[in-house]
């Protein structure tokens, strides 16, 4: 005898397809956690060059001053100091460390093509790999006096012959990193004429 067939009453496959459902949203959220990640990582990566970057600059205004110091006492003592004494990563385009830049124009003017001096992490004097380039100007000034001066030549009320002169430095330092990364750092130095005039050839590192 036919009897009609009933309606199927399993339900099991129902499960599966649920769990199909969770595992796709899982996979999905996984991800985009992981390219999250990947992101937060090249960020990351990318804020410690750039901060690398900016402290070798800033240390390279250091490095800066420290030869400008010496380089004037040397001048006062010994006629100036030879650059081969110095070190072989270092370069000197210019061992006057003078030149006709504005104090206004280091930032925006220092560069490979412009620099006065160029320090190299390694031996290699090689412009491709990560380097910190020096451009300053410089002029004398006079210090703050015990009077009040007006006189033609003296700078402003307060400042007189009387307290001496002191050679003021403008000094940019430029530091090419990794990945093309660059900073710049601009800081004014000052040191007085007495002190170098005081100075003795024992004084010359160089």
């Amino acid at each position: 005898m036919f009897s009609p067939a009933l309606p199927l009453k399993n339900k099991d496959g129902y499960v599966l397809v649920v769990a199909i459902m969770m595992l796709l949203v899982l996979t999905l959220i996984g991800i985009l956690a992981t390219k999250s990640t990947v992101t937060e990582l090249q960020v990351s990566a990318n804020d410690k060059v750039q901060k690398q970057t900016f402290y070798h600059a800033d240390g390279g205004t250091e490095l800066a001053q420290h030869l400008m110091f010496h380089n004037a006492i040397c001048q006062t003592t010994s006629g100036g100091f030879s650059a081969n004494n110095i070190g072989t990563n270092i370069f000197f385009a210019d061992t006057s460390f003078s030149n006709n830049k504005e104090a206004n124009d280091l930032f925006d003017t220092i560069e490979d093509a412009t620099r006065i001096v160029a320090f190299y992490p390694g031996n290699a004097q090689d412009d491709s790999l990560p380097h910190t380039n020096f451009l300053n100007t410089s002029q004398v000034v006079n210090n703050p006096g015990s009077g009040l001066s007006m006189v033609s030549g003296y700078d402003q009320p307060g400042t007189s012959s009387v307290g001496g002169t002191s050679k003021a430095f403008s000094i940019a330092s430029q530091h090419i990193g990794l990945v093309n990364s660059e900073s710049v750092v601009e800081v004014r130095w000052k040191v007085g004429n007495s002190v170098l005039s005081s100075a003795s050839k024992f004084d010359c590192e160089y």
